[in-house]
């Protein structure tokens, strides 16, 4: 993702094929800015029915480029 200099709001969904940590959606929403390193989750689907927690992201370069590092979840 990348992210202006702007505040977004954002949502979407993960999709996790079982390889690691379990099969299902995860649903995430949230306002996000340039320096900000996490999103809310909100829900999910399949073995993640139920959870919520937040998405952990690194701010690849200044520009605002982002990849995700961690899932950080509760039931």
């Amino acid at each position: 993702a990348k992210i202006g200099d702007h505040v977004g709001h954002v949502h979407g969904v993960f999709h996790l094929n079982g390889e690691v940590g379990g099969r299902g959606d995860l649903k995430y929403r949230g306002d996000i800015e340039r320096g900000d390193n996490r999103l809310v989750i909100v829900g999910g689907s399949g073995d993640f029915n139920g959870v919520a927690g937040k998405i952990l992201f690194h701010n690849k370069n200044r520009l605002g480029t982002k990849t995700v590092n961690e899932f950080d979840l509760v039931r």
